[in-house]
């Protein structure tokens, strides 16, 4: 019999195998999946730093004096594929903030028109400058919260 013991991070994980050659070349492939993500779980907070200096670095690009909309255009992408990389969702914040078709972060009054609809369905328009492409946030229930806010959807750390 085989005893294979890893821990890291509190969490312990064993194996017992039979000594067979395809044991040990599973167990192998186990312990290694396993350490990839505690690693990964390690690095989720180095990614959503970089996720956030990238979002800044967008947001200093088009309020800045000479708007350069191509540089923020790129950093909204490399955030974007970042996340996609390391299959984190992006925070609400940030998600209503960029435009889905041309990767532009929509600042009010610089790359896009924001309105306040009327009755029957009470929403904010957020249109895009470069492409026009409309966004609407429905409003019309004052005690809606999102998903993150819901306090029951929160876990104690």
């Amino acid at each position: 019999m085989i005893c294979i013991y890893l821990g890291i991070n509190s969490e312990d994980f064993s194996l017992t195998l039979s000594p067979s050659l395809f044991h040990v070349q599973l167990a192998k492939k186990i312990l290694l999946s396993i350490s990839l993500c505690l690693a990964m779980k390690k690095s989720v907070a180095v990614v959503e730093k970089r996720i956030c200096y990238l979002f800044q670095l967008a947001h200093q690009c088009i309020t800045a004096k000479d708007m350069n909309k191509e540089l923020c255009r790129y950093h909204v992408r490399s955030l974007k594929r970042i996340a996609m990389k390391n299959v984190i969702r992006l925070h609400t914040d940030i998600k209503r903030k960029i435009c889905k078709k041309c990767d532009m972060l929509l600042h009010a009054g610089i790359t896009a028109k924001v309105r306040l609809s009327r009755k029957p369905n009470r929403a904010v328009t957020v249109q895009c400058l470069e492409c026009k492409n409309v966004k609407k946030f429905p409003c019309s229930n004052p005690d809606y919260k999102i998903w993150i806010e819901k306090c029951q959807n929160v876990q104690d750390s």
